[in-house]
């Protein structure tokens, strides 16, 4: 028996785009998983400790904080109480694939996303211990993107397009609204 158990979720997003960044996993297993883990009643005094890593790509960059929101709706079903003193929320800005990286976004759709965090942002705990936030508001705050953002958002959107192929799906049908960006440019 062990006295401390440490669970790291890892989960990019909620629902839909959750399903698409990490095929072929179901929001609702998810869901359910967590809460199991998030409740689990052991026999012994062992402590479980909870954290969330969230990587944070230019499929995820439209709602990325609605991760946060989903984990706060948890905390009435915490009967144990794990989130109560905050958990550890860690955020990581992904660089590399390049055609995943969320600098290659045209700046046009960041004035948008950042109004709707800051509708957002008051809601975020003040328990909650955010690593890496500042990276992603970095990211919608800069007004410039990577020299070759056009091309490589070329690459991104034949990557998706390639996935969608091999899974029989269809972007559009997870996260519109990466599908709009991606259909807006030629692939030329």
């Amino acid at each position: 028996r062990f006295k401390d158990v440490q669970l790291q979720f890892s989960i990019d997003a909620t629902e839909k785009t959750n399903e698409y960044i990490r095929s072929p996993s179901k929001w609702v297993q998810v869901e359910e998983n967590i809460r199991r883990y998030l409740n689990f009643e052991a026999e012994t005094d062992t402590n479980w400790m909870l954290s969330f890593h969230q990587t944070v790509s230019i499929y995820n960059i439209f709602d990325f904080w609605k991760l946060h929101e989903w984990i706060e709706s948890l905390r009435p079903e915490d009967k144990f109480k794990r989130l109560e003193d905050g958990f550890p929320y860690h955020m990581y800005v992904v660089h590399t694939p390049v055609e995943l990286d969320a600098r290659i976004l045209p700046l046009e759709y960041r004035p948008k996303i950042l109004e709707d965090f800051n509708k957002y942002r008051p809601n975020i705990s003040q328990n909650l211990s955010t690593i890496g936030i500042e990276s992603v508001l970095d990211i919608l705050k800069n007004n410039s993107r990577p020299e070759n953002a056009d091309e490589v958002l070329k690459l991104c959107k034949e990557r998706s397009i390639a996935i969608d192929k091999v899974r029989g799906q269809y972007i559009n049908d997870y996260i519109p609204r990466v599908a709009n960006v991606l259909n807006s440019i030629n692939s030329g």
